[in-house]
Formats: C-alpha cells, sequence, structure tokens
C-alpha cells in the first residue's frame, strides 16, 4: 500500500484589513524598549521590519516597525510607531505613541485577554481598542501592507 502522497498548502495574499485588529498604545519608552516588553509580557518575538514610509510635503517619512510571525499560528503582531519625530502617521489621534496592528485574529475575547495583559505594563500608560472605520485614515490603511 502506497503512502499518500504529501500535501502542500498554499496560502493566498490578500490585503484585506477587515479582519485587521489595531491597538493604540501610549508610552514614554522608546519603540525598541516596547517591543522588547512586549515579547516578555505576550509571548511574542518581535524584530525589526520594514518600515512604514510615507510622502509628505515631498518628504520621505518613516515610522519604524517591529513584526511577530509564528510557525504555529496565522496572527501576526505588528508594532508600528506613530511618530517619525516630524510627523504623525495617524493624525486623527495624534496622543497614541504605537499602533498595535493584529492580523489574522478571530477570537474577541483574546484581543480582550491581550488588552488586560498590556494595561498590567507599568511602562505603558494606556491602552485602547482602535476603530478602523471612524479613527484611521484610508490612506494610512492602504499604506500599511
Amino acid at each position: 500500500m502506497k503512502a499518500p502522497p504529501k500535501k502542500t498548502r498554499h496560502k493566498l495574499s490578500v490585503n484585506d484589513h477587515n479582519s485587521d485588529q489595531y491597538l493604540g498604545l501610549a508610552s514614554a519608552e522608546a519603540d525598541y524598549k516596547i517591543s522588547i516588553i512586549l515579547n516578555t509580557e505576550l509571548g511574542l518575538k518581535f524584530k525589526s521590519s520594514t518600515p512604514v514610509i510615507i510622502t509628505i510635503d515631498r518628504k520621505e517619512t518613516k515610522f519604524t516597525r517591529f513584526t511577530s510571525e509564528s510557525k504555529y499560528s496565522e496572527t501576526v503582531f505588528e508594532l508600528i510607531s506613530n511618530d517619525s519625530g516630524r510627523e504623525k502617521l495617524m493624525s486623527k489621534i495624534p496622543s497614541i505613541d504605537f499602533i498595535l496592528r493584529i492580523k489574522g485574529m478571530d477570537s474577541k475575547d483574546t484581543l480582550e485577554q491581550i488588552i488586560n495583559k498590556i494595561r498590567r505594563i507599568k511602562e505603558i500608560t494606556w491602552v485602547f481598542k482602535i476603530d478602523k472605520d471612524t479613527q484611521i485614515e484610508n490612506s494610512v490603511l492602504q499604506i500599511l501592507p
């Protein structure tokens, strides 16, 4: 009897932000330090990745980004700085320092658990869920891959 052939899975990449969740974080700490703290507290593996780049008044502006992916889950976490030193990525919410984008997470219970864990971190002043339909500009959503 022959063994069944090995199955290969292919995942289609679609830039659909409908299932993405966004959290706003405020902290006086640097972006790399927040990524290390979140790694410890949430069990993530943030690594520096390609920055978010936007053009404002013909000047290229970069916002740092850290990404955490798992081999065992389709959930991806991105920690994006909201401040480049000169400009804000999300001008509708200038008071936040970081955007935590969670891609591919289905359960809202898990999101509440993540928010509760982040609220216990003393280096983070506050955290709240961002409504992408009303608080995030479409131009920002188009920039984020």
